[in-house]
Parts: structure tokens; C-alpha cells; sequence
């Protein structure tokens, strides 16, 4: 499979024209990885960026006494080394193949060049850095629960790559087919397993996900209705509507002016929400490869 064929089916890429994929392709490079391969090191700069085409990342933290430990993992279809986005580009954490893995991969300072060059394209990978952070920090942060972890099923651990990547790129289109594929399984075999494990079909799950995001931005008050349908991924307005209504039992405009009317009376402590977490941040890359937060409002 050449650079070109990859690319064809690796998002944002997949969106994009035949001849921007061309001139993209010549920047990134197939890399083989041994077992316990060092790709990202905590505290150090990140000086690539990669996607993981086989095999998984172990994602590893270390301690207080200085040992590492596992806290998750890249499977194929997800990317690595985003955080060189944000603050001073060093990594938060460990990375370490798990397995003999590949990696199509791309030098930072090229990485940094492309999202300028194509700014279609940029919004997608800021969304997954700024995810990240704040499921670290929720990690990091929450009470330990008293207990043994809850164990996962076994149709739920299979399904978790696609889960774990509708979850961060719902706002772009997703078919069953490239779900379908992250888990390495027929449409017909993906849409079973994942009926019967997670008890609806893949795009009513999707549809749930959309309009969860959807209420979270209700409360800008910079977005109106039209924006948030686009922004979580709809591409139709009126079926934005209908979907919501059928969800929450009312429609998208009267949710949003009740949420709003709420909000304007009750004050919100803004000093006990995380900075990342905040309505509207915004980041720009500088010329450096740098992230700089550029607007912050609740």
C-alpha cells in the first residue's frame, strides 16, 4: 500500500481532495517499531507525530517512587504525539510499543507546517489534543474508588478502539465501514457485535454522542443552534432537530434558551473548572510549533 493509499483512509486526510493528499503524502513515513520501543518520553520534547497503523501503544505515567505505570493505551486508528500542540510541546506521558507496531509517521516541525498550509484540517487535531488533556487531568485528579475496577466485557474490550474514536471525531463524518475497519471486522459482523454489546445500533450511538456534545455547547452563548449542529457533526439542520427532539424530548432552540435563562441565574466559579475545560478556548500554533491560548471565555 503506498503513502497515498494510506492516507485515503486515515481522517482528517480522508476528507480532503485527491491532490492536497498528494502533496501531504511525501511528509509523513511508514515505521516499523520493536517491542518496547521508547516513542514519546514523559517531560521531553516531542519531536514526531504519528498514527498507529498496527499493533498498540502502551500509554505509561510515572510515579512518585519513580516506576512507570500503564494508565491506557493507543489502539490502531489513533494518534500519538499531539501534544506537541500544547504548552511547551513536551510530552505528558510514556508511550512504549506494547508490540512489534507500525506507525505512519511525521516530523513535528513538518506536522506544524502542514496545519498551517491547511487549516481545513487543523481544527481536527486540536480538538484530539485538548480531549486529551482533559481526560488526563480528570484521571489524575478523581478520588480513587474503593474496590476492585470494574471489569470490561469481552464484545466491550473489542470494540473499544472504534468507541474510544467516535468519541474524539464525532464531529466529522464516520461511516460504518471506517469503524468497521479500526476493529479490523466486517459491517455486517461490527454491527452485531456492537448491537448486542452496547445495545443500540452504531448510528444511534453516534447520534447520542453528537447531541451530548451538542447540549454541552448550548450554553455558549456565541453559538447559535445552526453552528452546533455543524460543529458536532450534522450536516443537516432540520435532522439535527429532529434527532434532539426525539432524545431529549424537546427541540434544540428551546433547550438551548432554557439552559441559557439558567445560566444568567445561577453565577458560575469559574477558579474550580480546569482553564482547558472552559467554554470557547481557542489555541494558535505559532511559528515556533508552539500552542498559545488566544481566547478564553466562559
Amino acid at each position: 500500500m503506498t503513502n497515498c493509499d494510506l492516507l485515503q483512509h486515515i481522517p482528517p486526510f480522508s476528507t480532503l481532495d485527491p491532490g492536497t493528499r498528494n502533496k501531504i503524502e511525501s511528509l509523513f513515513q511508514l515505521r516499523s517499531f520493536p517491542e518496547g520501543t521508547l516513542l514519546l518520553q514523559e517531560n521531553q520534547e516531542i519531536t514526531r507525530i504519528g498514527y498507529v497503523v498496527s499493533g498498540h501503544l502502551s500509554v505509561e505515567r510515572c510515579s512518585e517512587e519513580g516506576f512507570s505505570r500503564p494508565s491506557g493505551s493507543l489502539a490502531v486508528g489513533e494518534y500519538y504525539g499531539l501534544m506537541a500542540l500544547v504548552g511547551k510541546g513536551r510530552s505528558i506521558v510514556d508511550m512504549v510499543a506494547a508490540e512489534p507496531t507500525t506507525c505512519y509517521t511525521i516530523d513535528k516541525v513538518d506536522f506544524v507546517e502542514m496545519l498551517e498550509t491547511y487549516p481545513e484540517i487543523k481544527v481536527f487535531f486540536e480538538n484530539i489534543a485538548l480531549s486529551r488533556i482533559g481526560s488526563f487531568y480528570f484521571k489524575t485528579h478523581s478520588p480513587p474508588v474503593a474496590g476492585p475496577e470494574p471489569s470490561m466485557s469481552k464484545g466491550r474490550k473489542k470494540l473499544q478502539p472504534s468507541l474510544e474514536y467516535m468519541s474524539s471525531n464525532y464531529m466529522f463524518p464516520i461511516t460504518l465501514d471506517d469503524v468497521a475497519a479500526i476493529n479490523g471486522l466486517s459491517r455486517y459482523h461490527y454491527s452485531r457485535l456492537f448491537k448486542k454489546t452496547v445495545g443500540c445500533s452504531f448510528k444511534e450511538y453516534l447520534n447520542l454522542s453528537r447531541i451530548k456534545a451538542a447540549k454541552r455547547m448550548m450554553g455558549n452563548q456565541n453559538k447559535n443552534v445552526s453552528q452546533i449542529c455543524f460543529a458536532v457533526g450534522f450536516n443537516d439542520v432540520s435532522y439535527f432537530a429532529r434527532v434532539f427532539k426525539k432524545i431529549e424530548g424537546t427541540s434544540p432552540s428551546v433547550y438551548r434558551k432554557s439552559l441559557l435563562a439558567k445560566k444568567r441565574s445561577v453565577p458560575v466559579g469559574v477558579e474550580e473548572v480546569p482553564d482547558f475545560c472552559l467554554n470557547s478556548l481557542h489555541w494558535n500554533i505559532d511559528g515556533c510549533g508552539q500552542a498559545a491560548q488566544i481566547s478564553l471565555a466562559v
